[in-house]
């Protein structure tokens, strides 16, 4: 089996932001725009998705706090699933993941990750 850690290494890590204080209108700008485009982005309907077809996801939708056929639902949606899954694995020691040392945290992170890619596959 390949070793995760040297797969690890390939995916893309963003670094911690410098320090610097914003004022109260960056913040607020910043903020604005952020929900003005996530309320666009979730009114515009995916193309090809009928109202019968999305009806069948109507549980899913209700546990993972999103309503599906939406653009913004193909960006959170693999995000929210891996990490629920992962939180659960890990906290019924099913998988033995030490979340309290740096190496753990890097770990979890890099297997979430992992599987992010694998739900935007198969979600």
């Amino acid at each position: 089996m390949v070793n995760l850690k040297t797969i690890f290494n390939y995916i893309p890590e963003i670094r911690k932001p410098d320090e610097k204080k914003l004022s109260f209108n960056v913040k607020a700008k910043w903020t604005l725009i952020v929900l003005v485009s996530f309320f666009v982005l979730a009114n515009i309907p995916l193309f090809g998705l009928s109202e019968n077809a999305l009806a069948q996801f109507e549980f899913l939708a209700i546990i993972l706090g999103t309503e599906f056929g939406s653009i913004i639902s193909l960006g959170i949606g693999p995000i929210v699933m891996a990490s629920i899954i992962l939180q659960l694995l890990t906290g019924s020691k099913i998988l033995n993941i030490d979340t309290t040392t740096s190496e753990g945290k890097k770990f979890f992170q890099g297997l979430q990750k992992i599987m992010v890619f694998f739900f935007i596959v198969f979600e």
